[in-house]
């Protein structure tokens, strides 16, 4: 088993002594069930996704018993030093975990190895790809991999447009939502005007409307819940309404806009 740990800009984490991973194992989703009493009898209304737990477990080795308890106060030192990482599973390697460690316990099995029991919990519900749909799709960037839903369609890679109408691809088994997760769109104006901008997902048949003038030149970016023009804050010239991604194919429609244009979506896919 090759498991392996990144700090949170993605460089590689060194452990301690000679490693041999025994476990890494996520748990099944679960969720917080919200009810309301119905009529004499509980209806649930809602439920929300729970942070996902993995039983992490591997062998250090410090190849020596005089070296023994530096390497446990390594191991230590390190877990203090990183409250948050990125761990990968390299049986399925375009997938990343974002974890923090939950009580965990180093046991000595004898004079220079000790037992790592690590208990982890997600950040989110949820794996992510290592890449972003605006890196390069290629088997060079080792950013990509079997399982992901991926597509050799060209049209299916595509999340920069030009045109009013266009199909966004996300190739995650999740729905991609701007207020949990990360996505970017940016549009960016060379000649277009507009006046009662709307951004529409057919698929979902959700809508975000801009009631502002757009001019040539302008440039709006949505990134999460947040909306700005050249910089300024313009949510409260929206109806405070957002885009999310459906698992497969997303037709997208551009309305109110005349001249030329370029938007681009950009995000990571979700995995459960």
């Amino acid at each position: 088993m090759n498991v392996k740990m990144y700090d949170l800009d993605m460089n590689e984490i060194q452990l301690p002594g000679k490693i041999s991973w025994l476990k890494f194992k996520p748990l099944p989703q679960l969720y917080e069930y919200v009810k309301e009493r119905v009529g004499g009898r509980d209806v649930i209304v809602s439920k929300n996704k729970l942070p996902r737990d993995i039983e992490a477990e591997f062998l250090c080795d410090s190849e020596g018993s005089m070296y023994y308890k530096l390497m446990r106060d390594e191991i230590y030192a390190l877990f203090s030093q990183y409250p948050e990482f990125y761990v990968i599973d390299w049986a399925v390697s375009a997938r990343r975990w974002k974890v923090h460690v939950e009580d965990y316990a180093v046991n000595r099995e004898n004079h220079s190895i000790a037992r790592v029991e690590l208990p982890l919990r997600t950040t989110d519900p949820y794996c992510t790809s290592k890449g972003t749909t605006l890196d390069e799709f290629t088997y060079d960037a080792e950013l990509w991999g079997y399982g992901m839903g991926l597509k050799y369609d060209s049209s299916t890679q595509d999340y920069i447009h030009n045109t009013s109408s266009f199909m966004i691809y996300n190739a995650g088994n999740q729905e991609v939502d701007p207020r949990e997760s990360e996505l970017i769109i940016t549009l960016t104006s060379s000649t277009a005007t507009a006046d009662g901008l709307t951004i529409r997902n057919d698929t979902t048949n959700e809508e975000w409307q801009y009631n502002g003038v757009l001019n040539a030149g302008d440039q709006i970016i949505l990134d999460g819940i947040k909306a700005n023009k050249n910089v300024v804050n313009i949510v409260s010239d929206t109806e405070l309404d957002v885009i999310s991604l459906a698992p497969g194919e997303n037709q997208i429609q551009i309305t109110g806009i005349t001249g030329a244009f370029e938007i681009s979506f950009e995000f990571r896919f979700l995995y459960a």
